[in-house]
């Protein structure tokens, strides 16, 4: 999360693996970043939160969460058939 941006960013990585020999033979990471204006109406900045660090942290409700992760993962999946397309690989994206 960037406060001063207004932003939230989702980190994803994809292992792709050979079934027989669990070989990785292509990661994809990538990194969506949400423009969120006011920051303030969806993310509560909490201090001395639960986090590890007793530093604080902050509270997005779940569903802000589900619907950043599912466009994120939407994206992925976007992505590796968009990159793969050309390949012969059959039922990678299930």
């Amino acid at each position: 999360m960037n406060e001063e941006k207004e932003s939230i960013s989702c980190n994803f990585n994809v292992n792709l693996k050979i079934k027989e020999t669990q070989e990785v033979f292509a990661t994809l990471e990538i990194v969506c970043v949400f423009d969120v204006f006011p920051l303030e109406t969806v993310v509560i900045k909490i201090k001395g939160g639960y986090n590890i660090s007793k530093k604080g942290g902050y509270n997005i409700s779940n569903l802000v969460l589900f619907n950043l992760a599912n466009i994120t993962t939407s994206t992925a999946r976007g992505i590796l058939f968009e990159r793969m397309k050309d390949f012969e690989v059959k039922d990678i994206l299930q």
